[in-house]
């Protein structure tokens, strides 16, 4: 039988086990401050170009959600704003959307409209539609279809708290702004409990019951969204389409829009004072507006050839079933049947 040497000594699992722990707990260690260096490395570094990244993101509009109470209403914005030649890229046509709101005959007629108007702009403009009455952005929208099929860059302000709630669900995909087109900081809200369309700005004394509801003006929104642009695109923006029906609140409404033109304007008319019609054209006067009425005693302004005039466009941008616009198509039980105008 052969014996260890004696200056080899015994090893035992035990020891074996102990020396292996050992090693275990210096790799750790080992592994654990060079994992502190690297942090103390790279972090710092880290850290800041992730500051830039969001600060750069931020003004360029890809980092583009702010569901925050702001000083003059609630905005909610959900997409980046396009130049012409992206959305000439994107459009969606024949436009075969259907949607079970009211005015399907009004809501042709301005994609009709701004359709016109995209193809005589250059590329590199970022047109803009606003929508003043927004509603609940389908029942009776009029920029429903525009965005949809044009993937046209739009803005629904809504003043009834009850209506934006819907409005920022169905229209996420477009730039929401709940508040009032007044003056002042803010005004009284009143809600018809028939017919949503119907609610409306009422004097404070008159109903100790109202929504009170913030302030805001067109120019206001639309410099919010052009500091979402580069500043080489601040320059760019263009207010093609405004559609305005605020329940007898247009007068109001238009002294908050100076900054940014409109080329062409849907304006209801029918509860119009005539202080504020004398309002009313001072504004078109100043914009070089030419009005005439138009469908739902409303009246547009500046407008190309209507769809009743039959464009050549017209197979191209609409193509459907139907082959003339059905009467009484404000009406749901109508609407609703009336999926297009426009067949062989």
């Amino acid at each position: 039988m052969l014996l260890p040497r004696k200056s080899e000594p015994l090893r035992s699992q035990v020891n074996q086990l102990s020396q292996q722990q050992e090693q275990h707990k210096t790799k750790k260690k080992y592994t654990k401050r060079k994992y502190c260096a690297l942090v103390r490395k790279f972090a710092p570094g880290t850290i800041f170009a992730l500051f830039v990244w969001v600060i750069v993101t931020s003004f360029h509009g890809v980092l583009i959600y702010d569901d925050s109470k702001i000083s003059r209403g609630l905005t909610t914005i959900k997409k980046t704003l396009l130049t012409v030649r992206e959305m000439k890229e994107q459009m969606n046509l024949p436009c075969n959307y259907v949607h079970d709101g009211f005015y399907l005959g009004d809501s042709n007629e301005v994609l009709n409209q701004v359709y016109q108007t995209l193809m005589e702009m250059q590329d590199d403009m970022i047109p803009i539609l606003v929508e003043c009455g927004g509603h609940d952005g389908i029942t009776k929208s009029l920029s429903l279809k525009s965005s949809i099929c044009l993937n046209m860059n739009t803005m629904l302000i809504e003043a009834s708290q009850s209506n934006f709630n819907i409005l920022k669900q169905t229209r996420k995909y477009d730039f929401t702004v709940n508040a009032a087109l007044c003056e002042g900081d803010s005004i009284q809200m009143s809600d018809n409990p028939t017919n949503s369309g119907e609610n409306h700005v009422t004097e404070e004394t008159k109903l100790s019951n109202g929504i009170t509801t913030a302030c805001t003006s067109i120019d206001y929104e639309l410099s919010k969204l052009k500091i979402l642009l580069p500043k080489d695109q601040q320059d760019k923006i263009k207010l093609i389409f405004l559609v305005l029906d605020v329940e007898g609140y247009e007068a109001t409404a238009i002294q908050g829009n100076t900054q940014y033109s409109p080329a062409k304007v849907m304006m209801e008319g029918k509860y119009a004072k005539e202080t504020d019609r004398i309002k009313i054209e001072e504004w078109t006067k100043k914009h070089r507006l030419e009005g005439k009425p138009c469908t739902n005693n409303d009246i547009c302004y500046n407008f190309h050839p209507s769809i009743s005039e039959k464009p050549s466009h017209l197979k191209s941008l609409f193509y459907g079933a139907r082959s003339k616009i059905p009467d009484k198509n404000y009406k749901t039980s109508v609407a609703s049947k009336a999926y297009m105008f426009y067949g062989k």
